[in-house]
């Protein structure tokens, strides 16, 4: 029992043991596992960290690649190149916004469209090859290619890169303007090319001072090969002394380098062919740059044969100026619009030296209306076209006087071109003669048309009122008139008479005016009582007419005198009222006058305003003009000689006045005029002077002797005198007169005719004066011309009265000079 619990307990404890070691076992098992693990685990931590870091590096680069990703597709979308995605089969993928402007095309019109379908085949095809081929060799390649749009033609330089997926990106610039530019400068370069190598000139191009290049007209020239030049020095090609003595090498070199320097250079030279011949020459240095190396362009014009042409031309200048400065002809070259030679008589027609001439234009002295006219022909020559070569214009000379020309132009070949040659004679004594000739027929012509129409008009107007005298004097005879017809036949005869009268007196106005016969003789005037007498003397005519007349002075008596020709002052009021009543059919006629300041100087200025028929605007400019009435056609005719106004303008102008008219037809007129206001304070008292004139002399005792040779006179004297006065003695010669008044010493009047057969008056009444100086002389004429009351009165007269006379004067003028003698 015991042995067996030993058993056991050894066989527990051999169990125990097996226990333990496998325990131990575990334990370092599982102390190794855990060591294992712990070492796992600290590898898991580590693995975890370089995770964590990898997933920040992740994220940090999706973010940068996000970035990217944006900043490429905004670099895509803003990209101003044509740039798009293409697949294999030539499909538009994705196109940049921008590439519309050069697609000509909205990009959302071509995506998704295949290059066949943008554009034609023959275009398509060699595009869609060039992306296949860099697909399938997967690699970038660049292309330039001509696309066409609406008929305009883009050139593209673009690259295409393979992407993967069978796609490239395509990216292309614009290159039409540099294309056409490239071309443009190839067409330039191969037009210089051809200049150049046609050239007249021989054309070098040095560097260095060695030829680098040449013409064929160098060889030409030269007589040898491009090699024998091209890097051989200038001076090679000259003689060894130049004519002026000079070294060729050390002239050369000095004027290459001042063309090095940038000093252009012009000079003469002699140089020698390959034979050793020897031609002069002219050559030009002149330098240009490129790309910073300095080369000189040298251009030699063979001037051999110009030399001998200009010793020609000189011998010829020679002959020709000394012709030229021995003629009277002008003689001028220009070229290129300016003068270039003039010969002394030339300048004698300018007046301009020749060194002044040439610094002008040919058409300077020009008169302005021939500019254009000389400057079309002067071109026109000189291009060769056909011009009139011969022409008369004027000139304006240095002295600024006009010059007619005769002016022959040719064209002449100089050694610098072609030039004008004139030839200039001053022809304007000759054409002042024509032109005075041309105004002389003209004047003689108007002056015959005019003469036609006033001879008719004065003819009219003699004819018209000779026709009603004598027709109502014829009817007068008639025994069974009443005494109302008789009085009408008797008004009618002297109306008519009245215009008559007027119509002679206007005739012996112009005449004088004409002749220049007229003087101005001033005396002291009232103005008030002009204006006074002027009215009474119209104030019958017009009412008869149912015309109203009025005036109006506008200064008081003794401030209206002035001095100034009251003959004139009256005949220009006259007319002027005369011509007013004429021309108006009712309404009214108004004149006075005022005072003002004109032009510094106080005027006594008048009008005369009527409501007439006016006066057209068109002929407001010839109502002066002598004569003028005659032309003007009218369905109504008004009487008179038309001299009227002319007669009034020039009597105006003599008294140192304008006359104007303010006229609008159907309106009426109003004529203002001017005097000068010459004041003359009168001392006397005017009271007293007016009492004088009005007081009254009794012709009932008077003794008149009438000088008169004209029988229808003396008979007309008879009759108005012959029952006013005591005694009527008639004589008929001058002669006869100065007997009867030497017979008769108690003689109050005598009315001395001024013209008589014998003794004319004025002869007769100084001789009467002799041993009558109290008797009164009245001198009474037909002439009634002015300056004819003057000598009246210088030959003793007291007074003068003009034919026809009316009786109220003649007795207004006795009885003012027997009152002036019984003062």
């Amino acid at each position: 029992m015991k042995k067996d619990t030993d058993k056991t307990k050894e066989q527990l404890a051999i169990e125990l043991e097996k226990l333990r070691k496998q325990s131990k076992k575990r334990e370092k098992e599982l102390k190794a596992a855990i060591e294992t693990l712990d070492a796992n685990n600290q590898q898991l931590r580590a693995t975890e960290q370089q995770l964590r870091a990898a997933n920040q590096q992740l994220d940090a680069s999706n973010k940068q690649t996000r970035a990217s990703e944006t900043r490429m597709r905004n670099l895509f979308n803003a990209m101003q190149d044509l740039v798009f995605e293409m697949d294999y089969n030539g499909t538009y993928l994705n196109i940049a916004p921008t590439s519309s402007q050069l697609l000509v095309k909205p990009a959302e019109e071509v995506t998704g469209k295949t290059l066949h379908d943008v554009f034609p085949k023959q275009q398509a095809d060699p595009f869609l090859q060039f992306i296949q081929k860099c697909i399938d060799e997967n690699k970038a390649d660049k292309i330039i290619y001509p696309i066409k749009f609406d008929n305009k033609t883009i050139w593209f330089e673009g690259r295409a890169n393979p992407i993967g997926n069978k796609r490239v990106l395509y990216i292309a610039s614009d290159i039409t303007e540099r294309k056409h530019a490239k071309e443009k400068l190839e067409e330039r370069e191969e037009k210089y090319r051809t200049i150049f190598e046609s050239a007249k000139d021989a054309i070098f191009i040095m560097q260095e001072d060695k030829f680098i290049d040449c013409n064929e007209k160098t060889l030409e020239m030269f007589g040898c090969d491009r090699e024998d030049i091209i890097g051989e020095p200038p001076y090679e090609f000259s003689p060894e002394k130049q004519p002026n003595g000079r070294d060729s090498r050390e002239k050369a070199i000095e004027k290459i380098n001042k063309a090095i320097e940038g000093e252009p250079q012009l000079f003469e030279w002699v140089h020698t062919t390959k034979d050793g011949d020897l031609f002069h020459t002219e050559v030009t240095l002149s330098r240009y740059m490129i790309n910073d190396e300095r080369f000189v362009l040298a251009i030699v014009r063979d001037t051999t044969k110009h030399k001998q042409a200009e010793e020609a031309l000189r011998e010829s200048e020679m002959k020709f100026r000394n012709l030229s400065e021995s003629t009277i002809t002008g003689i001028m070259l220009y070229q290129n619009d300016y003068w270039i030679y003039a010969n002394p008589a030339a300048e004698e027609v300018t007046g301009y030296t020749f060194g002044e001439l040439k610094q002008m234009k040919f058409w300077e002295f020009t008169a302005p209306e021939y500019v254009d006219l000389i400057k079309e022909r002067g071109k026109a020559r000189q291009k060769g076209k056909h011009a009139p070569s011969e022409y008369e214009f004027k000139i304006i000379t240095k002295q600024g006087k006009e010059k007619w020309v005769f002016l022959t132009g040719n064209t002449t070949e100089l050694k610098s071109g072609k030039a004008g040659l004139i030839t200039a004679i001053d022809i304007t004594e000759r054409k002042q003669a024509e032109i005075e000739l041309t105004l002389a027929k003209a004047k003689a012509e108007e002056s015959e048309r005019l003469k036609s129409a006033f001879l008719a008009n004065m003819s009219h107007e003699i004819r018209t009122p000779m026709n009603g005298i004598l027709g109502f004097t014829e009817l007068l005879k008639e025994p069974q008139l009443t005494g109302d017809e008789k009085d009408e036949y008797i008004r009618i005869i002297e109306k008519n008479g009245t215009r008559m009268l007027n119509t002679i007196n206007d005739i012996v106005d112009i005449s004088k005016i004409e002749a220049g016969h007229v003087e101005v003789r001033n005396t002291e005037l009232s103005v008030n009582k002009l204006l006074d007498e002027q009215y009474n003397f119209f104030v019958r005519e017009t009412t008869e007419k149912g015309l109203e007349l009025n005036y109006s002075p506008s200064l008081p008596d003794n401030e209206s005198r002035i001095i100034t020709d009251q003959y004139k002052l009256e005949g220009i009021l006259t007319n002027l009222i005369k011509n007013a009543i004429k021309y108006t059919e009712t309404g009214s006629i108004t004149f006075g006058y005022s005072t003002k300041s004109l032009k510094g100087k106080d005027v006594f200025e008048f009008y005369v305003k009527d409501t007439g028929i006016g006066i057209p605007a068109e002929r407001i400019d010839a109502i002066f003009n002598r004569f003028e009435q005659a032309d003007i056609e009218d369905t109504k005719v008004y009487e008179g000689s038309g001299l009227g106004l002319a007669i009034t303008k020039s009597y105006v102008e003599m008294l140192g006045g304008e006359i104007v008219v303010n006229s609008k037809e159907g309106s009426g007129s109003t004529f203002t005029f001017n005097i000068p206001y010459n004041k003359k304070s009168s001392k006397e008292n005017s009271s007293k002077k007016n009492s004088e004139e009005e007081s009254g002399v009794s012709l009932k005792n008077l003794s008149v002797i009438v000088a008169e040779d004209d029988e229808t006179s003396r008979m007309f004297f008879e009759t108005i005198l012959e029952n006013h006065v005591k005694r009527i003695t008639y004589t008929i010669t001058g002669k006869e007169t100065i007997e009867k008044c030497r017979e008769n010493p108690d003689t109050d009047i005598i009315l001395m005719d001024i013209k008589m057969h014998d003794i004319n008056g004025y002869d007769a009444t100084r001789e009467i004066r002799k041993i009558n100086k109290d008797v009164t002389i009245i001198a009474q004429t037909a002439h009634a011309l002015e300056g004819d009351k003057d000598k009246a009165l210088e030959a003793g007269c007291d007074d003068y009265i003009a034919k026809p006379i009316e009786k109220e004067i003649l007795f207004e003028k006795i009885r003012a000079c027997l009152n002036k003698k019984s003062i």
